[in-house]
């Protein structure tokens, strides 16, 4: 469940876990009350649940194996896994991107466009947009893509960002080097840059400012 994500600890206290030392705890009941569901997140970003008795005081771990079934385990199992799934979604974050300049892109334009990726292809987790929200068009598509597409060497995928601009902006920045034709886009309006540190970020912050006013243009040219 906690694949591709890291857990939010301002979004876990929102939810309501209680902070002691370095963990975060929640307690519910469960199963019309007959069950308290505990979770605990560290700070290391794990997730540990236990399910208690209340009449008891004995741990529940029926709902835990696959091979137990029947209509009282089957309504354990569905309202711990929903509970935990809520959390989950509730208080975590997307951990897709790991390279550094990608993760320094995704939070310059979080604070100055407090834009979010979307993930809009459950067939590809790896790729993401940010979208204008005045022209609702996309202006950055970040992409984990095979070296070989981009004509890279190795085996190792690569974090890139595709930008779009106007067909002559375009044709100005085009060097097949580092400027690339657009990845799995438009080439006449999108280039490809690997965020890889071959450009500098503040010249990327540049071309990302640009995409984006490009965005509002071509809203505007519309009307």
């Amino acid at each position: 469940m906690l694949e591709n994500k890291k857990i939010n600890f301002t979004k876990l206290v929102n939810y309501g876990f209680i902070k002691k030392d370095d963990n975060y705890f929640f307690e519910k009941r469960i199963v019309d009350n007959q069950f308290e569901m505990k979770v605990i997140a560290n700070t290391s970003g794990k997730l540990e649940t236990k399910v208690i008795d209340v009449n008891t005081n004995d741990e529940y771990i029926l709902h835990l194996k696959d091979s137990v079934s029947g209509a009282f385990v089957g309504q354990v199992r569905d309202e711990y896994e929903d509970l935990l799934q809520d959390i989950i979604n509730k208080c975590t974050d997307v951990d897709v991107f790991k390279s550094t300049q990608t993760i320094e892109v995704i939070e310059f334009i979080k604070e100055k466009y407090h834009d979010e990726l979307e993930f809009l292809w459950a067939k590809f987790p790896n790729n993401a947009v940010f979208r204008n929200k005045e022209s609702k068009k996309w202006y950055a598509a970040i992409l984990s893509v095979k070296p070989e597409v981009i004509n890279k060497s190795g085996s190792e995928l690569i974090e890139v960002i595709d930008l779009h601009f106007s067909s002559e902006r375009v044709n100005e920045l085009l060097d097949n080097k580092v400027f690339l034709p657009g990845y799995h886009m438009n080439k006449k309006y999108w280039i490809t840059i690997c965020l890889d540190n071959t450009v500098s970020i503040s010249v990327i912050k540049r071309l990302i400012d640009e995409s984006y006013n490009n965005s509002n243009i071509t809203r505007k040219s519309r009307r």
